[in-house]
């Protein structure tokens, strides 16, 4: 018998007091909520996370306006008055984020029923296509309404040529004018750049209308299983440090050649010590906490766009960050808050795991979506 709201807020409620409670979490909250508010947030998560996965072994769950009611209601009697604290989670948490999308779901899954089966095949592939460009297109959407406009043309051209590449591999046919809509759905702030859009029409209109797809449509009632394998030998994976060189040329007459940035190569051994140490190496090189937190997020942006070159990958991905959190979890000590190195760790956790945090919304969707293919008989 499924649990009434009454019930599901009242088992929310006790589960998340109970999680508060544990240990010093309370105090580590109230401490940092104002001076080191990302790692408060990042601590409020993790109690959320927790309180998450009980709720899912209970079959139960909670909606952003209950756990905003009883946040609001309960969090001042614990000294956290900072509201960002936990207003960043409805954002932020993965499972939380599924809930919310299960409703907008509900209503896709609503208009599409009304659909002859044409009209469900097409409706499927957009949408398929859409996750691949919000997946593999991360530096087109951090340039989006970048004022770079050199190194913007050419992350646009190089993560357009490998989503195509994507496209074609698994048979998802795709027309250059459906790409370049399905773009400005996911990037909106492209609508201005359309000299990038143009670059679909001069370099990748072959190969897009070459592909040879099969019609289907996406189970969305298939179970996903987690896959939890990892590579046995980790990958050496080399990645191009993008050096802008300074031109003199139109922004048109460089569509025709996008080569401008020279790149630096580094090699490194995709595992979490491997990633922990090079981005230990940054540490020293930066006295401002914030300028070391802004090069981190390049840094595993890099990493992210030179390895993640398919769902397989971003799972892995996703679980190469996992293992990086526990390596600086125990490292960062947030009572030592005037301990300079300790304060560049925290920078650096915090960073990790906020992009672990945002990986884990989508990685389930889009790998559901891109193993429940099936042909349509």
């Amino acid at each position: 018998m499924p649990l009434t709201d009454k019930d599901r807020m009242s088992l929310f409620g006790a589960l998340f007091v109970e999680y508060l409670e544990v240990g010093d979490n309370v105090e580590a909250i109230r401490i940092m909520q104002y001076d080191d508010e990302e790692l408060a947030i990042i601590t409020f998560w993790k109690i959320f996370n927790e309180v998450s996965q009980e709720l899912i072994g209970l079959n139960s769950w909670i909606s952003i306006a209950e756990a905003e009611l009883l946040f609001k209601t309960l969090l001042p009697h614990y000294g956290i008055t900072n509201d960002n604290i936990w207003w960043a989670i409805f954002n932020q948490d993965p499972t939380l984020h599924m809930w919310k999308q299960q409703q907008a779901l509900d209503e896709i899954l609503q208009t599409r029923n009304k659909m002859i089966n044409g009209d469900k095949k097409n409706f499927d592939r957009q949408i398929l296509i859409q996750s691949y460009i919000s997946q593999f297109m991360i530096g087109t959407c951090e340039l989006q309404t970048s004022t770079m406009v050199e190194r913007r043309e050419f992350t646009f051209f190089e993560e357009t040529k490998r989503l195509v590449r994507l496209l074609t591999e698994n048979k998802i046919k795709c027309s250059p004018n459906e790409l370049k809509n399905n773009i400005l759905k996911v990037f909106p702030g492209l609508s201005k750049q359309s000299y990038l859009l143009s670059m679909i029409d001069k370099y990748f209109a072959n190969e897009l209308q070459a592909i040879k797809g099969e019609d289907f449509v996406i189970d969305y009632e298939i179970e996903l299983i987690p896959i939890d394998e990892k590579p046995k030998v980790p990958e050496l994976l080399e990645i191009k440090e993008l050096i802008i060189e300074p031109k003199t040329q139109q922004v048109n007459e460089a569509l025709v050649a996008p080569t401008g940035p020279v790149p630096k190569i580094i090699t490194l051994k995709m595992q979490p010590e491997s990633i922990a140490a090079y981005l230990d190496s940054f540490i020293p090189k930066f006295n401002d906490k914030k300028e070391l937190k802004e090069r981190i997020k390049e840094e595993l942006s890099k990493i992210r766009k030179a390895f993640v070159t398919g769902p397989d990958k971003l799972r892995i991905f996703r679980d190469l960050l996992g293992g990086l959190i526990k390596l600086y979890a125990p490292r960062y000590n947030y009572k030592k808050s005037d301990d300079i190195l300790n304060q560049k760790i925290g920078q650096i956790y915090g960073t990790v795991n906020a992009l672990h945090t945002a990986i884990s919304s989508d990685t389930a969707i889009i790998t559901g979506q891109h193993e429940a293919i099936v042909t349509v008989k």
